[in-house]
């Protein structure tokens, strides 16, 4: 575990297309279910973490003190913690550039707009292309994370995920909670952290009388 040393200081003069397309992937979380706990402190102004696993993947749910932000990642993947001392508390933020220091978009603290400035300042054009496409339609979540799925994320860097699958809750959360680990698998520090996004129509298992 990492402590930092301060704000990496700079400006983000960017196109406000391209901050708020990176606004839209740094407001998702993965869906995480409940599981055994694990807390690592027991100090109410240092953060904890406790393990929560959906039977496939394993994360690492955190909690800040003082209503700080709920974090999470994949236990068994690269993601390391950033410590930062607070008004007398212990702060957790993910390091999602693997570069040790606390850049403004890692900072749970600060508004989403200035976050989004600042990491799309830190995407090539090639990044940031793949932030604008969308993956075909996926129709099997139950098949788990595929070979192609990981092509397009790691290749492409694409994160738009369109799911055409079916509604099943336990298939469709192990699938995310895959795809998602495997993206943090992605990060470098000449390739920040963005979660994959998942749009799908809306659906239900109504049927008329």
């Amino acid at each position: 575990m990492r402590t930092t040393r301060g704000l990496k200081g700079k400006k983000a003069f960017v196109r406000s297309a391209v901050a708020m397309a990176a606004v839209g992937v740094l407001t998702l979380t993965a869906a995480c279910t409940t599981g055994t706990s694990d807390d690592d402190a027991t100090d109410a102004n240092k953060f904890t973490t406790r393990d929560v696993t959906d039977g496939t993947t394993t994360f690492v749910l955190v909690e800040n003190p003082d209503g700080g932000q709920t974090l999470s990642y994949a236990k068994d993947g690269p993601m390391e913690l950033l410590e930062v001392e607070e008004d007398g508390n212990t702060l957790a933020f993910k390091d999602m550039n693997a570069n040790g220091e606390l850049d403004p978009y890692e900072d749970w603290r600060l508004e989403a707009g200035d976050r989004a400035a600042d990491l799309a300042d830190d995407l090539t054009a090639e990044q940031i292309s793949g932030l604008m496409l969308f993956s075909s339609h996926e129709g099997s979540p139950s098949d788990g994370l595929t070979d192609t799925q990981k092509t397009y994320l790691s290749e492409s860097n694409l994160r738009a995920v369109l799911n055409a699958g079916s509604s099943d809750v336990e298939d469709n959360v192990t699938w995310v909670n895959e795809m998602q680990a495997y993206v943090e698998t992605l990060t470098t520090s000449d390739a920040p952290y963005i979660p994959a996004n998942f749009s799908s129509d809306p659906r239900n298992t109504a049927t008329a009388a």
